[in-house]
């Protein structure tokens, strides 16, 4: 009994230090994470345009539309105390909600969100470190931010709003003919995508990129007593994410970013970054006015080095210039009355530090929105005076979508002169045709494909008058044949035709053609040397390639009516649609 009443007694405080840390910290899935994933977007949006292709238009901020799916609206530590329910969010919500949601429940999420990228941890990338007695109450998972994030390991394949099931998500929401379900799927993809940029974010933290527990159940100020809080971590401003937005980032990292081809890669650099350049307080480690060991013991980073850095004795700041042209303070030993003391990062530190890694956690942030975009081109190929248009939406590979993906959805046909809407046509699996009233010769006009806030646009094309006259094509006949097996392996000759020809000696009713479009309704009266009447009827009606002329669509029927002279009737009923 005694043993349960310790565990049951340890089960509570943890419990009520978690809730304190809730509270208190500022690097934090409530705001600063939403408020950086939103920044990531703007940047994307205004500033890294070239990325796309010039027929692209990215105004996920912009687009009114709501996306239903499940989010997290009760958050928690563990998974039982930790809900989700169905709500109506923009796609930039769902963005901004997957950096809230990536940190729920928040003990599981906690001990998943390292990486180090030296493997300092006997070639171990994820967190080993505990920095307070009382985190070996839960499991390691042993797994690293990055796999768990992107979703690209066996280990990381648990994660289920992991990159690798975004981009199911958004494979699956290209294909969806229905409207609700394309719109819920849209919902998840980009919800996917907001946990992978709360990764991003966390790879240009610098305690997120070493082997640095940072548990603070009673925030900074209270890491004295119990926990070993980052300062980074607790001083943070959510405002910083706007604050610093148009900083130009890391000339190199900005590069490799642009030149990327995976998300991973831009994950590693960014770690990579942060680590070499970035103290945590607990690592800082080096010469400075005395040799100094890390206080973490598995924090013996190689770089940076205090005696690396710029020291000036008036400030007691040591700086770092950065490529960007910005000295950064990377810490600082002013003790009491002006004396020396252990280095440390403090507020004003904090500020200095979220000046160089924000604007190159966007810069990374936006080029992991570029690759998870598919590239598309559409193209409209052929449009005819109040005919047929034609086009496809062709999808270009890439390494993060290596096999093609295919658009369905509507198409709208736009007018070049004035960009007014002049209709849709549908586009199933990367093809569209219809045909569309009003267009005239001369009349320049586009294709758009638009869905969660992305619009690809084709080049303009000239309507074309058709080349020829159709209307000397006055009739049709369709004629299909097939042997049809009898039970006893015979077969029996059936035949199947649709035409609007009239009868031996009739008046022949001819096809009416509007474009490329062709229809007609005929009622022919029939008669036999022996007395019978009847009447052949029906209509037909498809639509004609100019290009090639061969029909594209047709659908038809034709019924033969007879009366005998006794007054019996008989009827052949022949039906057509292709």
């Amino acid at each position: 009994m005694k043993t349960n009443h310790a565990v049951l007694q340890m089960a509570l405080v943890v419990s009520l230090l978690l809730f304190f840390h809730q509270r208190l910290q500022a690097y934090d899935n409530n705001k600063a994470h939403p408020a950086i994933n939103k920044a990531i977007v703007d940047y994307a949006e205004y500033q890294l345009k070239d990325a796309f292709p010039s027929s692209y238009s990215i105004d996920i901020t912009v687009d009114k539309n709501k996306y239903t799916g499940m989010a997290v609206t009760n958050g928690g530590y563990f998974e039982y105390s930790t809900s989700e329910s169905s709500v109506d969010y923009r796609i930039f919500e769902w963005i901004e909600h997957g950096g809230y949601s990536a940190d729920e429940p928040e003990l599981a999420a906690a001990v998943r969100h390292f990486y180090d990228p030296l493997s300092l941890s006997q070639g171990r990338k994820y967190l080993t470190n505990r920095g307070t007695y009382w985190e070996g109450v839960y499991s390691n998972p042993r797994i690293d931010a990055i796999e768990w994030a992107l979703g690209d390991t066996e280990k990381g394949s648990t994660n289920k709003w992991s990159l690798a099931q975004g981009k199911e998500y958004m494979v699956l929401a290209l294909l969806a003919l229905d409207e609700a379900d394309k719109k819920a799927l849209w919902g998840k993809a980009f919800r996917c995508l907001g946990e992978v940029l709360h990764n991003t974010a966390d790879m240009g933290c610098p305690p997120h990129t070493r082997n640095d527990s940072h548990a603070a159940p009673l925030g900074y100020g209270g890491g004295w007593a119990l926990g070993s809080p980052d300062p980074y971590e607790e001083m943070f401003d959510p405002a910083f994410a706007s604050k610093f937005a148009e900083n130009a980032p890391d000339p190199d990292l900005k590069a490799a970013f642009a030149g990327a081809t995976t998300i991973r890669s831009i994950h590693e650099k960014l770690a990579q970054f942060t680590n070499t350049y970035f103290f945590t307080e607990q690592t800082i480690n080096g010469s400075g006015r005395l040799n100094y060991a890390p206080i973490n013991e598995d924090g013996r980073y190689p770089s940076p080095l205090l005696q690396s850095l710029d020291y000036r004795d008036e400030e007691f700041i040591y700086y770092y210039r950065f490529p960007s042209g910005r000295n950064v303070k990377l810490c600082k030993d002013l003790g009491y009355i002006r004396s020396r003391t252990y280095p440390y990062i403090d507020k004003e530190c904090v500020e200095s530090l979220a000046s160089e890694l924000v604007p190159n956690i966007l810069c990374a942030g936006a080029n992991v929105v570029r690759l998870f975009i598919p590239q598309f081109q559409v193209e409209l190929n052929s449009a005819v005076v109040n005919g047929l248009i034609r086009g496809e939406v062709r999808h270009s590979t890439s390494t993060e979508y290596p096999l093609p993906l295919y658009y369905s959805g509507k198409m709208a046909i736009m007018n070049n002169q004035n960009d007014e809407k002049i209709g849709d046509v549908d586009c199933i699996t990367g093809s569209f045709e219809g045909t569309l009233s009003g267009l005239k010769e001369g009349d320049r006009i586009y294709a758009v494909a638009e869905f969660a806030g992305i619009r690809i646009r084709s080049q303009a094309i000239e309507v074309k008058k058709v080349d020829m006259d159709l209307t000397q094509y006055t009739k049709i006949k369709i004629l299909l044949t097939a042997d049809m097996p009898y039970t006893d392996g015979s077969n029996y000759f059936m035949f199947l035709t649709v035409s609007n020809y009239p009868p031996y000696e009739g008046v022949l009713q001819p096809l009416i053609w509007s474009g490329s479009s062709f229809s007609e309704s005929f009622d022919y009266p029939t008669s036999t040397s022996w007395g019978s009447v009847g009447r052949i009827y029906g209509k037909i009606n498809g639509t004609v390639d100019i290009n090639s002329l061969t029909l594209t669509t047709l659908e038809g029927e034709r019924i033969e009516e007879e009366t005998d002279t006794d007054g019996s009737t008989e009827k052949r009923f022949d039906k057509i649609s292709m």
